[in-house]
Formats: structure tokens, sequence, C-alpha cells
């Protein structure tokens, strides 16, 4: 009992410490009493997250936010060179204040230098290699200060963006990193406003949301052929390709509501003009589609015993989806197709022959798929 108290008076002593001192401390620690002080409180695992991850994490709504990047940045030049340079990977997120739905402009709103903090501690960090950037919940002026700061600054050697930002900003972005290999763009962007993909990404996946349901050629965004003619337009040259419907959509299309042919006719068109113009990326090795994150209303109007008899056809049908494309693109190695929170229907082509095998497998648990195909 008195060692316990002991060594809580001890870590109370060592958490009320300045911050550059807890850092120089911390640079000269091995790798297990570094976990072991992280473990200590919330306070200590923030300072010596970068020496255990090589990566640091910020998120908040803006006063929490500009807080905590004012203290990551104002330590003192010696630590940050020690400390800093170790880290290859930020995650900076901008929560919503109460009510808040997305970008706004406000009577109180102001720029407040939130974008400054941003910059700032993006600057301490020489060797970040990736970068996201989830900024959705910055009021106009925050963004606009952003955008106007970055003007000035020089390029990167970020190699994965992810982001979820306005439309300028992350054109500004792609402009200063003449490294980037691997693009990611966040939930509810529309692709008509992208009008540049650097030539040296390799890597892109972007989230679709639904536009109209007034044709259904949009019911499946991430087939649309709008949005990969787009793609193709502004980079021919992809290796990898994840497209994905916005979580949020209400689709009203799924192969157990499938009647008469009708709905099966317009998905197997959609694919046969999706895979038109995949054909068209010559060096596109991976594809992912995400479809169908919610269920229509005449899907859940089925009774249990009717989906059950179905189960083997939906199976059947996923898989087919899966080959035709396969077929239809006799470059590409491997697709993916996912249709729920669980299951997902991969095709990967057999060598030397060349044939293009399907089937169905389970996610991992805790994988949020599809991400990446390496991650």
């Amino acid at each position: 009992m008195p060692n316990n108290r002991r060594t809580e008076n001890v870590v109370s002593y060592f958490e009320k410490l300045p911050t550059e001192v807890i850092w120089m401390i911390a640079s000269l620690c091995d790798h297990g009493t570094i976990v072991a002080l992280a473990s200590t409180s919330s306070h200590m695992r923030f300072k010596v997250l970068p020496l255990i991850h090589k990566q640091v994490v910020f998120w908040g709504q803006q006063d929490s936010l500009k807080k905590l990047l004012a203290d990551f940045s104002g330590c003192q030049p010696l630590i940050k060179s020690r400390i800093y340079s170790i880290v290859s990977s930020a995650i900076i997120v901008v929560l919503p204040k109460p009510g808040q739905r997305g970008l706004r402009a406000d009577r109180d709103d102001k720029a407040d230098g939130l974008a400054e903090r941003i910059l700032e501690a993006l600057q301490t960090m020489p060797n970040l290699r990736s970068l996201s950037l989830h900024l959705r919940y910055m009021n106009y002026f925050q963004e606009a200060e952003l955008y106007h700061r970055m003007l000035f600054e020089g390029a990167t050697e970020i190699q994965y963006l992810q982001i979820s930002s306005s439309t300028r900003v992350m054109r500004r972005l792609l402009q200063t990193c003449p490294a980037l290999t691997t693009l990611e763009i966040g939930p509810g962007f529309k692709m008509g406003r992208l009008h540049e993909i650097p030539p040296t990404v390799k890597r892109l996946g972007v989230t679709l949301h639904v536009e109209s349901h007034l044709s259904s050629s949009v019911w499946i965004p991430s087939l649309k052929v709008e949005n990969i003619r787009h793609i193709v337009r502004l980079n021919s040259c992809l290796e990898e390709l994840i497209l994905r419907d916005y979580e949020k959509n209400t689709i009203p299309f799924h192969p157990l509501s499938i009647k008469d042919g009708e709905l099966d006719a317009i998905f197997k068109n959609a694919l046969r003009e999706a895979g038109h113009e995949l054909s068209r990326l010559p060096k596109l090795q991976r594809l992912a589609i995400n479809i169908w994150r919610g269920t229509s209303s005449q899907v859940r109007s089925h009774s249990q015993l009717v989906l059950l008899k179905k189960k083997d056809w939906h199976n059947n049908w996923y898989s087919d989806c899966t080959r035709r494309l396969g077929e239809a693109l006799p470059h590409i190695q491997q697709i993916c197709i996912i249709s729920g929170n669980h299951t997902y229907w991969r095709g990967s082509r057999q060598m030397p022959n060349g044939t293009f095998l399907t089937e169905k497998r389970t996610m991992e648990s805790g994988k949020k798929f599809p991400r990446t195909f390496n991650s």
C-alpha cells in the first residue's frame, strides 16, 4: 500500500511538470517506460503518443481542438527536433458544435485562429507522410482562413492524404503534395467539383452520395457512369480504385427486392456501363465497390422465411456481379464487392490461365472494409 501511494504521488508530480520537460524526459526513455507513462492518464498518453505509435491524433470542437494544437506546437525548438521528427502520421478531426450539420456561417462565427493552429502543428512534423483531415465542421470563416494561409505554404512530402473538407481546401492541398500516391476523399463529395487528381496518385478511394432519386442510373452512386468517367478523365493511371456509397444513402434497390427482372436489368446495365468505363484504366489492378449500405422498405416488409428462401439466390447474384466485372476487365487482378456489414464477395484472377474465381468472405472483426487493400 505505501508503495502504491508513493507511485501515485510521483505520477501526480510528473503530470504537473511543464510540457517541454515531460517531452525531454520521454525522449530519453525506452519503449517499455514510455508505454508505462502513457498508461497513467489520458494527459500523459497525449504527451507520449508520438513516441509509441509515430502518430498524433487531434480531435474536438473548435475551442478544445485549438488548445490541443497550441499545446502540441508550443514546445521548445530542441524538443520539437527530437520528438516531432519521429511522427509520420497525423489525424485532425473538427467535431461539430451541438446542432451543427455541416459547413456554415452563423452570425457569431469567426475565423478565430483555428486554421493557424492547424498549420503550425503540421509544420512541426518534418517527416509527416500520412495526413487525415476531417474539416467538414469548420465554419466558413475558418475554412477561408485555412485556404488563404495555405497559399503561402510550400510543398510537403505527404504520400497518403485522407480529406473531408471543402473543395477549394482539397484543391490547394493537392497542389502541395507532389509525392502523393494515395488519396481518400470523404463522404458527400460531388465528383463534378473535383478538377484534379495528381498523376502521382496510384490509389484512389472516393465516397459518393445519391444526388437524385429521379433516375434509376443514380440509385447506385458507386457505379454511376458519370462518376467513373470523371475519375478516368482526371487520372487514367490508377492502379487501385475504391468506390463507396455514402453510408447514409437510402437506396431503393437491393437484390432481394427485384421483381420480374426489372431492377435486375437496371443493375446489370449499370454494371456493364461501369465495366466499359473502368476498362479505360489500363493499369487498374484492384477494384473495390461498396454498395447498398441501406435496406429498402420493400425488403424489410418481407418475412424472415422469404429472405431465407432467397439466400442462396442472393449469394449467387453477388457472385455473378463480381464475375461479370472480372470478365469485362481482363487486366484486373482483384475485385471486392461489399453488400453489408459482415460479408463481401471477392474475385481473384488465377495464373497462368487467367481464370477469374469468386468467393464469399467474412470481414475480420472490427475492420471496416473496404478502405485500402493493404490496410
